[in-house]
């Protein structure tokens, strides 16, 4: 099983990669609202794209809420309930 600090890791690179240097990916907190600090609706769509690639993973639908891609934290905990299935 892929370890927290695993997912945090590659979740900041994916974010660094995707935004245009509107975000800092590093020095975000955990829990901190990403489209507070400039994450937009194209980036979320990007990300998502990223993770299912590189988790061999799909997100239905309902999964792909604000809520769950609103944070790094929520992102980890939507990953592991996914991977867990």
């Amino acid at each position: 099983m892929i370890r927290v600090n695993d997912l945090e890791e590659r979740i900041r690179e994916i974010l660094a990669n995707v935004s245009d240097d509107s975000i800092n990916a590093q020095n975000i907190n955990l829990d901190e609202n990403l489209f507070e600090a400039g994450f937009d609706s194209i980036m979320a769509i990007k990300v998502i794209v990223k993770i299912e690639e590189l988790f061999d993973i799909q997100f239905d639908d309902t999964e792909l809420s604000f809520e769950n891609i609103e944070s790094i934290n929520s992102m980890i905990s939507m990953i592991y309930k996914k991977i867990k299935h």
